[in-house]
């Protein structure tokens, strides 16, 4: 599974980046590939004492369409892209995080994480102008659809529809501070809208201590 050059240049440049790759022999190369990995279980929160939380995109909708996530609690920090029809996940620090995914748009959700507890959050396409537009959706012990519920027969069909992946060395170094900066602007944007909206809607975009399993 890997995005060829072209699609990354895509990426970039909806988001607003320019497309700039530093490398020893060339000015620009392929990004690293995701690869494949061991089927997700809570196991590494417990253990370790962090939180795992899974981002799960079982939607084919778009076929080629990726969906950046990022940790922006403090600094932005690049998670994942994950493609239609996989999952990952992701251990961090218990506590408060927000998440952000960025396309077309910009869609953030919020998060207070208990030590040894696995969360799920569903990346939830819909159409965009000219690519697609990405919502995140916390899966929650009382959702108001019951198809967002914790436990529920709907989140076992997509998560055992969904590939596993985790990304490649050299992930990270892909994104310099050139595009992080952009990302930083678009990210300022997002947070101004969402500073406005209502109290129901931000409901749906949060992940309370209780919502894990």
């Amino acid at each position: 599974m890997k995005f060829t050059l072209h699609l990354y240049r895509r990426i970039l440049t909806t988001l607003g980046i320019g497309f700039c790759v530093l490398t020893i022999n060339s000015a620009c190369s392929s990004p690293p590939k995701f690869v494949k990995v061991p089927q997700l279980t809570p196991a590494p929160a417990a253990a370790s004492g962090n939180a795992l939380v899974i981002f799960l995109r079982p939607s084919g909708y778009p076929a080629l369409g990726p969906s950046p996530l990022f940790d922006v609690t403090d600094e932005t920090r690049v998670l994942a892209v994950p493609d239609p029809h996989t999952k990952t996940g992701i251990l961090l620090p218990a506590g408060i995080h927000r998440f952000m995914v960025i396309m077309e748009n910009v869609d953030f959700i919020d998060a207070d994480l208990l030590p040894g507890k696995t969360y799920y959050i569903l990346i939830s396409p819909r159409v965009g102008f000219s690519l697609p537009h990405f919502r995140l959706i916390a899966f929650k012990r009382h959702p108001s659809e019951p198809a967002y519920a914790v436990g529920g027969s709907q989140l076992k069909t997509w998560l055992d529809a969904c590939t596993p992946i985790g990304n490649a060395p050299g992930f990270d170094a892909f994104w310099g501070p050139k595009q992080m900066k952009k990302l930083n602007e678009r990210k300022d944007e997002g947070l101004a809208k969402w500073a406005k909206a209502e109290a129901s809607v931000k409901q749906v975009h949060y992940l309370a201590p209780e919502d894990g399993e």
